[in-house]
């Protein structure tokens, strides 16, 4: 019997062995299945106050983990019927949702490579279009050149104006790291006038790295005419754009032909450099004529035969000063009064510290000295510096006393700097006429130019006048210019050494090159004073007359 007994009861310890091994596993995937659910409901929802419910997770680990008594025989079927309760309890445990969840993620499982839609906001363009902004009418484009060859076209017939720049929502996006976000906007301009042509211009939004137009820079926030056939570059990029249109917008080519132009260039060179060696001669004798007095005059040693001595006069009045006795009890009120009186600031002392208990003070004064130089009070005091401020405003009393400004009102020392009103036409910075109504600057402004002697407007016929007297002097100078070089032609052809031609031009009165570069640079000036004046004539005409066209 109890043989018997013992091997029912390995047996039955055998099997609730094997029970519990699978109700550990079962509640481990209750577990992963709620933790798993948890996850999901967070980044779903964002909820952070999901909790498990620990509670049939207690039990069973009550009832699957707890220790077994065997004090008395338990029977097989008692046993299974324990063991099936405990399933059914295992099974009850998980709660609903997470049944509920566990078949949906079966039927569809998760998109766990989803990536969140994010909002960028777009950086505003700092460009206004214009008032005189329009699409073009002809065709025009861009060709885009890179290592010798044409990579790209861009049309330029779509829209009035195009952007430039690094980020995917400009019109042309250029991916080279020197390019600004927006850097350059290139627009185009439909309506003809005479402080604007119709036609392509650029216009750059103060890039970092700048932008280039025939190899030369061009300033920031300001319109550059581009005509066809025109080079632009962005930043450091190596692309290059060419501008293609029709021909009538193309720049007026140089009636002269590529050798003309290098001969002309090297004419203008040979002349530049005679010019300078010309000039380093004439030093060169300049210098040996006044060598050459020294040494004919020899050493006289100060004193010629004519000599007369000359008194030395000096602006001081005397080595010891008048008014001392006014002063030397209080020379610091003394000084701050001058100061007071003169309009300037409060005296400034400067300290050093030569040694111990030693001190330097230093005031420059408000005022120069008769010859121009900076009269400065300089004293050294042992002692305090208190001590030294008084020593030092005493000497600057004690200067100004011998130069009599002491106690002169009279001796302005910072003149008040006189202002030039026809830089902003008579007005004054402050003064706007949009909101004046009652017509008070106009009467200051009419003011001004009365006492300055402009008080006479201009009107067409004067403006007229000026501009055919300036006409008339650049026909003078272009004459006198084609007649200079029709002499240089005709002295060219004949074979003779460039010195030799050079002395027999000047020996012949023709005309040299240092008159000939001064003419050309007053016909350049006279020829700017012409387009001004020519503008300023269109403005001014009366509306029945025709305008003024160049010359």
């Amino acid at each position: 019997v109890i043989f018997e007994w013992m091997t029912e009861m390995d047996a039955s310890s055998a099997e609730y062995t094997t029970m519990n091994t699978e109700a550990d596993a079962s509640h481990a995937d209750v577990i992963n299945t709620e933790h798993t659910e948890a996850e999901i409901t967070h980044q779903a929802s964002g909820e952070a106050d999901f909790q498990l419910n620990n509670t049939h997770t207690d039990q069973s680990e009550i009832n699957f983990r707890s220790p077994l008594s065997f004090a008395i025989p338990i029977s097989l079927t008692s046993k299974r019927k324990n063991d099936n309760s405990g399933e059914s309890d295992t099974d009850n445990s998980i709660p609903q949702k997470s049944k509920q969840k566990l078949v949906s993620e079966r039927l569809a499982p998760e998109n766990k490579n989803a990536i969140p839609e994010v909002h960028t906001s777009q950086i505003p363009i700092a460009y206004k279009e214009p008032e005189w902004s329009d699409i073009p009418e002809e065709q025009y484009s861009f060709d885009v050149l890179k290592n010798g060859g044409i990579i790209d076209t861009v049309s330029l017939n779509s829209k009035p104006f195009f952007v430039f720049g690094r980020l995917p929502s400009c019109d042309v996006t250029l991916e080279h790291p020197s390019l600004s976000r927006y850097h350059a906007v290139v627009q185009y301009n439909n309506i003809s006038a005479p402080s604007r042509e119709k036609g392509w211009y650029i216009y750059d939004l103060d890039s970092t790295h700048g932008t280039w137009v025939n190899k030369k820079k061009i300033s920031p926030n300001l319109y550059h005419r581009l005509r066809v056939g025109y080079i632009v570059k962005f930043g450091g990029s190596s692309r290059l754009h060419i501008l293609q249109g029709p021909a009538e917008d193309a720049e007026d080519e140089s009636e002269m032909t590529i050798t003309e132009m290098k001969e002309q260039h090297e004419r203008l060179k040979k002349e530049t450099d005679i010019l300078r060696l010309r000039e380093m001669q004439d030093e060169m004798q300049r210098r040996e004529a006044d060598q050459k007095i020294l040494e004919d005059r020899g050493c006289g040693w100060g004193i010629d035969e004519d000599a007369e001595e000359i008194e030395e006069e000096t602006s001081y009045a005397s080595l010891v000063p008048e008014n001392e006795s006014l002063y030397i009890d209080d020379p610091k009120k003394a000084l701050k009064g001058f100061y007071e009186r003169e309009g300037c600031d409060l005296p400034d002392y400067q300290f050093t510290e030569v040694a111990m208990g030693k001190h330097k003070c230093r005031l420059d004064l408000p005022v120069d000295g008769p010859n121009g130089e900076e009269l400065v009070a300089e004293t050294v005091v042992t002692g305090k510096r208190k001590d030294a401020v008084v020593a030092c405003a005493l000497e600057a009393c004690r200067i100004l006393d011998k130069l009599g400004m002491l106690r002169s009102a009279s001796h302005e020392s910072r003149k008040r700097k006189q202002k030039k009103w026809e830089d902003d036409d008579y007005y004054d910075s402050d003064e706007d006429t949009f909101l004046d109504r009652t017509g008070t600057i106009e009467k200051k402004r009419f003011i001004r130019m009365k006492n300055a002697g402009k008080s006479q407007p201009e009107t067409y016929e004067s403006l007229l006048d000026k501009y055919n007297t300036v006409a008339k002097q650049i026909q003078e100078i272009e004459a006198k210019l084609q007649k200079a070089k029709e002499e240089a032609e005709a002295r060219a052809s004949e074979e003779m050494d460039e010195l030799d031609a050079y002395m027999v031009s000047i020996k012949a009165g023709a005309m040299d090159t240092k008159t000939r570069i001064q003419l050309k640079g007053d016909l350049l000036r006279l020829r700017v004073e012409e387009q001004k004046l020519r503008k300023l004539v269109n403005i001014a005409k009366p509306a029945s007359l025709p305008p003024l066209k160049p010359r």
